[in-house]
This record gives structure tokens, sequence and C-alpha cells, in this order.
């Protein structure tokens, strides 16, 4: 092809075939499902190699919309630190002319710092997005923009501020080009709800956010849903519920392959297998999620409203280290290590199935308040409250 002519030719038309699936995926909401996000896996050595002619190429905007389109991808399977190369990259390549092409990329690029909680950048990034939305007058980059400003507000803590943009989005989430933005709205909406102590608010939010996300296969929201109506249920001493909630939670996010998120749900199961006393098993899930953590470069509980609180966790261990003494704490540690994803999440589901059947009186367990709980720490307030909301 090089000696022919037809390089360029070819490739200009594998990149723009590039990023019309990714548009296609991004609009269609496949992005929170997992066999959207299995394709695009599949299709990732075609992905770099557009990016690497685009921005060889000088064809900024195509590389701004690929980039931006791309970034629920490298978020939700773990390549966070692929992704944010490829945005500033493509960011950096013209950062005065405004379009649509660019406020996404920013947007993009504001979701990778969610993870390094680096929110002051994050902020500073969907500013410059929405001065731009604004300029341009293109509602759906201007609601995208809020939306995420919402979720930046929520992991500050300011959630007056992220109801209000929750609100704002509900009416507007339709001008997104992006499917599932209206349940982005609901989980931000139900999460504020939620830690403002509207309980009843938050159940009502997150059942609407579940029936939806279930009818039309946002599975992203299914398992946010799940995950945060479980939490909820421990607070009523609805232990079968609970765990039930999070069995379900843990396949759904390793069928999308979100795994530092299937990995919290071994974090939030094992906190209840301390409450109803199974502390060998408890010890297994919480080796099994911290395996899964640092095979992605994860080397901390991150303190946020998604995952375990970093003082509950220790004090969960630290209770199950002096009950099952040093000996057997560490052999159950050992055997939790050795287990795949998915072996922790049969042991999850099993976990579900004997509290279901005590809940049903098919035989006598203990209560919750029989049990040796850590001091200060209560089954809902150690429980992660779901993945990463629709991007």
């Amino acid at each position: 092809m090089a000696e022919s002519g037809e390089a360029d030719v070819v490739a200009d038309q594998h990149a723009a075939w590039c990023i019309q699936c990714a548009a296609s995926m991004r609009g269609a909401g496949r992005l929170s499902q997992g066999r959207g996000l299995a394709a695009l896996e599949a299709e990732a050595p075609n992905l770099r190699a557009a990016l690497r002619w685009l921005l060889e190429h000088g064809e900024v905007e195509a590389s701004q919309r690929l980039t931006g389109q791309l970034a629920e991808f490298w978020l939700r399977h773990s390549h966070i630190a692929e992704g944010e190369m490829w945005l500033e990259r493509a960011l950096a390549a013209d950062a005065d002319t405004p379009t649509a092409a660019r406020v996404t990329a920013l947007v993009g690029l504001s979701m990778m710092q969610w993870q390094r909680r680096d929110l002051a950048r994050a902020e500073r990034l969907l500013d410059e997005a929405e001065a731009m939305a604004r300029t341009l007058g293109d509602a759906g980059a201007l609601a995208y923009t809020r939306l995420h400003q919402g979720y930046v507000a929520l992991y500050r803590e300011d959630f007056d501020l992220a109801a209000a943009r929750g609100e704002e989005v509900l009416s507007s989430c339709a001008a997104i080009p992006q499917g599932f933005s209206c349940h982005g709205a609901l989980w931000l909406l139900a999460r504020a709800a939620l830690a403002r102590g509207q309980n009843d608010r938050a159940i009502a939010l997150y059942e609407r956010l579940l029936a939806s996300a279930r009818a039309e296969g946002d599975e992203v929201s299914i398992a946010n849903g799940l995950c945060a109506l479980g939490m909820l249920a421990a607070q009523r001493d609805e232990w079968d519920r609970m765990v039930a909630c999070y069995a379900e939670a843990a396949m759904v996010c390793r069928a999308f392959g979100d795994r530092p998120f299937a990995g919290g749900r071994l974090d939030g199961a094992a906190a209840a297998a301390v409450a109803l006393g199974r502390l060998e098993l408890a010890v297994r899930l919480y080796a099994a999620a911290d395996v899964v953590r640092l095979a992605v470069g994860i080397t901390h509980i991150p303190g946020d409203h998604h995952q375990v609180a970093p003082q509950d966790h220790e004090r969960a261990l630290a209770t199950a280290r002096a009950t099952l003494g040093p000996s057997r704490f560490a052999a159950m540690w050992a055997a939790g290590a050795a287990l795949s994803l998915d072996e922790a999440i049969a042991e999850v589901s099993s976990l579900a199935h004997s509290v279901d059947a005590a809940a049903r009186g098919d035989h006598v367990a203990p209560t919750p308040r029989e049990l040796v709980t850590p001091a200060g720490l209560t089954p809902a307030s150690t429980m992660s409250c779901g993945c990463w909301p629709p991007g």
C-alpha cells in the first residue's frame, strides 16, 4: 500500500471506521454493557493504531472525538493509565479550537482523575469543558459536562451541589449523545439523597434506577442499584436481601469486565460475613478482594463513596485476627488470596444461599446482634455503593 500510495487513504478509512464504531457504542449505551466493552477490548489494537495515525497526521479533532468516546471503556476495563495518555496527547495537540469533540475529551480526562482522587484537576477540566460548551451553544455537551460536575461534587461531599446538578441534568439528559446518561442523573440524585440521610428517597430512586436499568439492559446501573439497595437492606437487618444483592452485583460487575468493582463487592460481602460471625469466610473474601485490587494497580482502600472505608476495613481485619488467632488468620488469608475472582464470587453466592435459608427458617443461625462485630462498625457503613456511574 505504501508503494502504491494507498496507505494514507486506507489508514484514513480505518480511523473513520474506529470513530464510528466507538460513537455507535457510546450512543447506544454499550459502554455500560459487558458485550460492548468486550467488543472494544477485542478492537483495542485497531483503536490504538487509529489514534497513533490521527495524532501523527495532525487530525486533532478526530483524535479528540475518538479519545473522548473511549474514556468510559478505559475507565471500566482498568486501562486508566493508557486512557489518560491518549487523552492528554489529543488535548495537547490543540488547546484553542472550541469543538464538541474537545469537550468530550476534557470530560473523559476528568474521569481518569477519579481513581487517583485528583478532584481539583477534574474540576478544572470540567470548568474548561463547560465554558467551551456554552461558547458552542451545544446543549448535549453542556448537559454532559454538568452531569460530570455533579459526580465530582459528590466525590467532594458537596451533596447539595450534587443533587442540584442531578435535578438539572435529569431534565436535559436526552440531549446527551451517550446511552443511559439519564441513569447517571438518577444515580447522582440517589447517592446525594443517601449521603444526606434521606433513605426513603434514596430507596425510591435506586428502585427506579434498577427497574429502568433491567428494562434497558444497563448492566452498570443494575450493579449500582443492587449494591445500594443491598446496603440499605443491611441497615434494616434484611441480611438475606443484602447478601443476595451483593452476590448478583458481583456477578454483573464480573460479566462486564470491571474487576476492581467486582472486587469491591467482595469487600462488602466480607463485611457482612464479619457481622454474621463467618470470620473465616470474611478473611478469605478480604484477601481475594486485595488480590483483585493489586492486580490492577490499586494499592490502598479508596476512602470514598464507592469503597469500604479504610478504617472500617482495618477494624474488621483486626477483629478477625484477634478472634481466629494469628495462624488460622494467616491460613484463611492465604486460601483467599489463592481464589480466582470467579471462585470468590461463588463463595459470596454460597453465603447468600445460606443466609436466605436461615431467613426462611431452614436452620437456626445466630442473629447479627449475637455476634462479634468490630467496635463502631456496622455492616452498612462498610458497603461499597457500586460501580462508576454511566459516563
